[in-house]
């Protein structure tokens, strides 16, 4: 296999089959995303999806899960992603789960019709960048949607028998709108309710200013105590049932993992208990993260 670099892909899907079927993002205008600057986005041709499949059924003819790459590959015709699934079968015969990245506006361009025949050839999951649940956030960021068209998309989704998982930016709207972060985001996951939650930590690879201009030079980033209290503020104010959440990507100072509604007081108490260290030490880095 020869993929296209650079090529990402959730922690989740570590053992699972990756097939290219779209190069870069289709939006790829978040201001704290680099993950595709220097690619053009594509549609892959089909035969060269097909012929990637036939290559990696040779070895791993027994895989469960596929993942379908690039950045939002759920953004290809509700025509086109059905073929794919339908040709993913017949060279992975004990194929149980499919999934992708997805933006929510790729979500709602499909009708419940199609994306219950997607569900049916077997993809059950998509991975959604919320990153908050903030209007004024979402617009600073140019993420392209609201927190509306966030929760009506992923909602259609659910109603169709295909789960989320769903992400969260802490340190996003600095010490500013810390607050606001934190609750709009609860806010917007208790009208979804995904299946999994994660949060990853803001870090900012063109630097410190140029983020800050986004937002009239009015940001002042968040320190590891900081990151702490936040997420403490936003795991409280969550009212979810069964909602998987993990916290353990690279950018995070702690690491957590639980099921919200059994583990929520025991993840509260773990950042509690952080949170002295933290203040201690409130590191950050624009370059690096924390």
């Amino acid at each position: 296999m020869l993929y296209n670099e650079p090529l990402y892909r959730p922690p989740s899907e570590a053992n699972s089959a990756i097939v290219q079927v779209t190069l870069g993002c289709s939006w790829n205008q978040c201001l704290f995303c680099d993950m595709y600057r220097k690619k053009y986005f594509r549609v892959v041709e089909a035969l060269e999806v097909e012929k990637d499949l036939r290559l990696l059924s040779e070895y791993m003819p027994d895989v469960r899960k596929l993942f379908l790459a690039d950045g939002n590959a759920f953004v290809l015709s509700y025509e086109r992603l059905h073929s794919i699934l339908e040709t993913a079968h017949t060279y992975f015969p004990a194929l149980h789960r499919i999934s992708a990245y997805a933006l929510p506006r790729d979500i709602a361009s499909k009708t419940t019709t199609e994306l219950q025949a997607l569900r049916q050839l077997g993809l059950s999951l998509l991975y959604v960048g919320v990153e908050t649940g903030s209007d004024y956030l979402l617009k600073a960021i140019h993420k392209g949607e609201t927190r509306a068209s966030i929760v009506k998309a992923i909602n259609k989704a659910h109603a169709a028998g295909i789960q989320t998982s769903v992400m969260i930016i802490s340190g996003l709207g600095g010490k500013e709108h810390t607050v606001e972060h934190a609750q709009g985001s609860a806010t917007l996951l208790n009208l979804i309710q995904p299946k999994f939650l994660s949060t990853l930590t803001l870090f900012l690879p063109r630097g410190l200013e140029a983020y800050r201009s986004c937002f009239g030079g009015n940001f002042t980033p968040l320190d590891t105590y900081d990151v702490l209290q936040e997420l403490h503020t936003f795991i409280a104010a969550l009212e979810l049932e069964g909602t998987i959440f993990r916290s353990n990507h690279v950018s995070n100072s702690l690491p957590l993992e639980g099921t919200l509604s059994r583990d929520r007081t025991k993840l509260l108490t773990t950042i509690e208990q952080m949170s002295s260290e933290a203040k201690r030490l409130r590191r950050f880095s624009p370059e690096y993260g924390y």
